[in-house]
């Protein structure tokens, strides 16, 4: 749970299974669709590379949303894809 700067709350994903060093899972809506009839996993894969570590994640979605998951999934897409792109950075500095 994180709380907001207006005095509100939000909670976004429930760790459920962790296996350490390889893969950790977590469950929930994202902030947009937490209105929706929606739940989802996320799924975090590390594995031994070539040439170092290789992370992987993965964000799967399911349910019902009256106009349809296209534009609130590609706008959850690209949070993701800047999320990890700061992780990225911040592991290669």
């Amino acid at each position: 749970m994180r709380n907001l700067p207006d005095g509100g709350s939000v909670e976004h994903l429930h760790v459920v299974y962790v296996a350490p060093g390889k893969t950790l899972r977590l469950r929930g809506a994202l902030g947009p669709f937490q209105g929706l009839g929606a739940d989802g996993a996320m799924t975090w894969a590390v594995k031994s590379g070539a040439n170092g570590t290789d992370i992987s994640v993965s964000y799967t979605l399911g349910g019902y949303a009256k106009d349809g998951f296209d534009a609130a999934s590609k706008a959850a897409d690209h949070v993701l894809g800047e999320q990890i792109e700061r992780l990225r950075k911040l592991i290669d500095a």
